[in-house]
């Protein structure tokens, strides 16, 4: 998560997202943008520059270099011969579906954050506070 933090935009996040003349529509536009921002950042050219620049940084402080963790044999009792091991090749191959699924986890937790009902009810109760009419927003 560290590379997303040096985004300008998460400068922006948390101070937008708690700030006390914030509005629960203002807050949802936040996770919006939030949500086509890292839907962006979900594909292999932008893993590539990741992984490349974690390279270049491992070499340049001479640390031990990535490696996958060894093989795990399934044990008999629990190998059915259905599935071939699906052990990674190469250490990219198993970061490439970590940082998938990182994306995707954050994805799908801004999607439960301010997708729910709770949040809509509170938009139209924050819309009728702020009007003063008693009518659902358009």
């Amino acid at each position: 998560m560290a590379f997303l933090q040096s985004s300008p935009f998460f400068s922006v996040w948390k101070p937008s997202t708690e700030a006390s003349s914030v509005t629960v529509s203002g807050m949802r536009e936040v996770a919006d943008v939030t949500r086509s921002m890292l839907s962006s950042l979900r594909n292999d050219d932008w893993f590539g520059e990741i992984f490349q620049s974690a390279q270049s940084r491992i070499n340049d402080y001479q640390l031990m270099p990535l490696s996958r963790p060894r093989r795990m044999k399934i044990p008999r009792r629990l190998d059915d011969r259905s599935a071939a091991n699906t052990s990674p090749e190469t250490p990219e191959d198993l970061f490439r579906v970590q940082f998938f699924k990182m994306i995707d986890l954050a994805l799908m937790h801004l999607d439960e954050e301010f997708q729910s009902t709770d949040l809509g009810k509170y938009n139209m109760l924050a819309a009728a506070l702020i009007s003063g009419n008693r009518r659902e927003p358009p």
